[in-house]
């Protein structure tokens, strides 16, 4: 028996993100719903109970940030990732702060996306850079890691402090 797909909530105020959100996700995922706005968003998720919700920052009445409190306050289990435009560390600390499990910047949709749903479904944070790292080092959302497509041609070896042992004297 083939396992029950991970139940996303969609919302962007841009209709023809969704759509194309949709296409990408529909594979891994069911897309149980979508909202363009905030508001329209607590309604879905009420509905629908999913395991993770794709917020978008910047929408009309009430942003992401808000809804994503929102959320949490009425006791939503779901994991959110946000998907924005929005480059800026604060608003990655701010999207952690908020309740954020993940953040995905939308010039790297493709690239992304798919990883970032699947750690955050996990359990696990997804973070744009490592510098994002630091921005979110205050964040109630606990220990942070950056994953790469390629982890293991990243590092081949750790270096001795990192591993416990003392470093390499000089010769």
């Amino acid at each position: 028996m083939t396992p029950a797909k991970p139940k996303i909530v969609l919302v962007d105020d841009h209709p023809e993100v969704l759509k194309s959100l949709c296409r990408m996700l529909s594979l891994d995922f069911d897309v149980a719903g979508s909202a363009t706005d905030g508001y329209q968003a607590i309604d879905v998720c009420e509905r629908c109970d999913p395991d993770v919700v794709l917020l978008d920052i910047t929408m009309p009445g009430r942003d992401g940030f808000q809804t994503a409190r929102e959320l949490t306050q009425r006791g939503s289990r779901a994991r959110i990732v946000f998907l924005t435009m929005h480059e800026s560390e604060e608003f990655v600390a701010e999207a952690f702060r908020s309740g954020g499990r993940g953040y995905v910047l939308k010039t790297r949709l493709h690239v992304d996306l798919i990883s970032a749903v699947q750690r955050v479904f996990a359990g696990q944070l997804f973070v744009p850079s490592l510098r994002s790292l630091f921005a979110i080092h205050d964040s109630p959302a606990g220990h942070v890691v950056q994953f790469h497509e390629d982890e293991r041609g990243l590092v081949h070896r750790p270096h001795p402090e990192v591993a416990g042992g003392s470093p390499p004297r000089p010769a």
